[in-house]
């Protein structure tokens, strides 16, 4: 809150000054039209307007470092940290359904479609880590300013570990490995504002896709489980970014984007080894996906001559949900695999999740990320 006020009083220094200037012109020519000198009021209210108006050529052209170099090219290093939610924890929430076929449901882990119960109720939530990666910085700028393309990439992969144990020692671990991964490319059209402030309008599309896979073993079941899932959506996307020029070579950035898509598509494998044999399951065909989210960015930019140094934090929100229209296919190497794949099925998946009532639950994810890069224009 303090920052809205504190870029409104930034906004309005430069233009409060000129204001009350042009209200005294104003003042003084209503006086002189009650005495009868038209011509001189005439003169100080088209001084008074002209006051109001900032020529074109006082403009100062926003920050490009150069208009003859139009590309704008460079590299960032990511710093990451995700968030999750979404799905049911059984234990709290369902009770009367978390023990199941003689067996405790683990409650669902966010990141993922499924999740199998392999796991005593008594677990450790593992937690994720931050992560880092260099992304390249790409950028278009039209030699009059007025528009521009840019290409923007985030990346976020990270592992999670959880270990259950009973008074026997240790029963169950879980390894599942997490990556993000999207692609955005915008058409931006350039507005100047003022001699400080310009906006950004954005267009363009939006490519994501992230990976979850799992290895779980549980000793006091005498069982394991692996597998793999990919979620992956095409979106358009729009937004806005401010841009304001705190001094000449410092400006401050801020603004986001929103996306939409139902052309998302989700699929899933899975493998369960138990002493009474193998079984897989995976999707029939992609599962249908739709997701929607916002981005939020703001940070800083440092031009030194064809140079740039930049400082980002960026917000990704996503909210998705994916349609079980078709049973998947079941493999097994025995009729009792084969039940028990269907019955892990049915519990691991989001048909379960909504217990009949179709009403499948959105998961979300939340990604933040702090870059600092540099990028040379040519």
């Amino acid at each position: 809150m303090r920052l809205f006020f504190l870029l409104i009083i930034l906004f309005g220094q430069n233009t409060f000054g000129t204001e009350v200037e042009a209200l005294k012109k104003e003042e003084e020519a209503r006086s002189l039209r009650r005495q009868g000198r038209i011509s001189e009021a005439l003169e100080l209210e088209k001084q008074a307007e002209n006051l109001r108006i900032v020529p074109i050529s006082q403009i100062e052209t926003p920050s490009f470092p150069s208009l003859t170099k139009n590309w704008n090219i460079g590299v960032a290093l990511q710093s990451n940290q995700a968030i999750d939610s979404g799905g049911q924890n059984w234990f709290t929430n369902v009770p009367n359904v978390w023990f199941q076929s003689g067996s405790p449901y683990h409650p669902r882990f966010p990141f993922a479609y499924q999740n199998k119960s392999d796991l005593p109720i008594s677990w450790i939530k593992p937690e994720p880590g931050a992560n880092g990666a260099f992304v390249p910085v790409i950028s278009y700028r039209s030699q009059d300013q007025k528009w521009g393309i840019r290409y923007r990439t985030t990346r976020y992969q990270t592992d999670f570990f959880g270990v259950t144990s009973s008074s026997g020692g240790v029963v169950g671990r879980e390894a599942i490995r997490f990556g993000y991964q999207d692609h955005k490319l915008h058409l931006e059209i350039h507005e100047i504002l003022s001699s400080d402030w310009r906006v950004s309008w954005n267009f363009g599309l939006r490519y994501a896709q992230w990976d979850t896979g799992f290895n779980k073993t549980n000793t006091e079941f005498n069982r394991g489980s692996f597998g793999l899932e990919t979620s992956r959506y095409l979106a358009p996307q729009l937004g806005f970014i401010f841009h304001y020029n705190l001094s000449s070579n410092l400006s401050l950035f801020f603004g986001g984007d929103l996306f939409f898509s139902t052309l998302g598509q989700l699929q899933y494998r899975s493998d369960l080894i138990e002493a009474s044999g193998f079984s897989r399951t995976s999707s029939r065909e992609p599962l249908a996906l739709n997701a929607y989210g916002l981005d939020i960015r703001t940070g800083l930019e440092v031009p030194i001559g064809s140079d740039k140094l930049f400082f980002i934090w960026e917000s990704n929100s996503t909210i998705w949900r994916a349609n079980e229209s078709h049973y998947p296919n079941f493999f097994a190497s025995s009729e009792d695999s084969y039940r028990k794949s269907i019955s892990e099925y049915y519990r691991s998946s989001a048909i379960y999740e909504s217990d009949g009532s179709k009403k499948v639950l959105s998961r979300s994810f939340g990604i933040g990320t702090i870059m600092l890069g540099y990028s040379h224009a040519i």
